[in-house]
């Protein structure tokens, strides 16, 4: 299932980039509305049933538009928001990719609170984990005959095998880069 695909990839996402927190955003009602399906709030005051933040929102819509990942890392500049009791933090940064299939946006992979801010690098790898739920959403959601399960399920290989050797290449180069140092 789509929940389970999505923790473990959400998981590795913010296990590798160290972030706080992340969650994985579906879109519905034909594309204008998002949908929290799958919330790891860490420290944050977040609750999946209040929906998402609007700098959360904001971002999303810039990541729509482009295509692309995007990140801010001063998100709480000039915010009131202030922690609930028992919560150490504020949305102060964060990283939205975006779950494309068929060339439109399903979804997005989101990560927040990464200590020291996110980075073009960070985007890069962030892109590969969201081709990845975005290949389980599309698995999740196919349905009809087996014609057009054979055709979704080469379209998923391909795009985990890009996204594979993409994540090989990031990793030598992360590789290369500390090793220089």
């Amino acid at each position: 299932p789509f929940a389970e695909a999505a923790s473990a990839v959400l998981g590795a996402c913010q296990q590798i980039l160290g972030a706080d927190a992340g969650l994985v955003v579906v879109c519905t009602a034909g594309g204008k509305d998002l949908e929290v399906a799958l919330l790891e709030p860490g420290s944050l005051q977040l609750d999946a049933a209040a929906g998402l933040p609007t700098p959360l929102r904001r971002l999303c819509v810039r990541a729509a538009k482009v295509g692309r990942p995007v990140f801010a890392n001063d998100l709480s500049k000039g915010s009131a928001e202030r922690p609930a009791p028992g919560r150490r933090s504020v949305v102060g940064s964060a990283l939205l990719a975006p779950m494309i299939i068929a060339g439109e946006v399903a979804g997005f992979v989101g990560l927040i609170n990464k200590p020291g801010g996110f980075s073009a690098v960070d985007t890069e790898f962030a892109e590969v984990f969201a081709e990845m739920a975005a290949a389980a959403l599309l698995k999740s959601r196919t349905v009809g005959g087996q014609a057009s399960v054979a055709v979704e399920n080469a379209v998923l290989f391909e795009q985990m095998q890009a996204s594979t050797a993409r994540m090989q290449l990031l990793s030598r180069r992360i590789v290369e880069a500390q090793e220089s140092e």
